[in-house]
């Protein structure tokens, strides 16, 4: 990486954003650490993501408000509002790859070769997972 930063990937869990004694300390930590805050990603599934009650929603929004980015993962569709995605502090949306390359249409409504580009209009990126073999990597340029 060689000059380059890192970004650090941290799973979070409703379970994490409800709990707010552990939620500020989270907060805490961020605070002491505004300088390295925007290279944490924290992820956080899609069916979670969808659960989110009122006060994890809160609680996710302070995180982001203190410069850390979010990363859906395990994303079963893209059939999202990506200005909402965007607003919440998402910066990226996860997909497994050979489902993605199997049965684009069950992710999106429009041709696969757009989908990247329509949710950079969104400043979201779409991440690849679960690549295994050379082939899947052609067929997802």
């Amino acid at each position: 990486t060689e000059g380059q930063a890192v970004a650090l990937y941290i799973p979070v869990s409703r379970a994490t954003l409800g709990d707010v004694l552990g939620m500020e300390d989270l907060i805490a930590v961020l605070d002491a650490n505004r300088t390295i805050a925007d290279l944490l990603v924290f992820t956080l599934s899609e069916a979670e993501w969808r659960d989110l009650r009122l006060a994890e929603k809160t609680a996710l929004a302070q995180v982001v408000a203190r410069g850390a980015t979010l990363s859906m993962r395990d994303a079963r569709t893209l059939r999202f509002d990506f200005a909402e995605l965007s607003g919440e502090g998402f910066g990226s949306v996860r997909i497994e790859a050979a489902r993605f390359i199997a049965a684009p249409g069950s992710f999106a409504d429009f041709h696969a070769a757009d989908i990247v580009n329509y949710l950079g209009r969104f400043g979201l990126d779409l991440v690849a997972v679960g690549i295994v073999s050379e082939t899947e990597i052609i067929a997802l340029l």
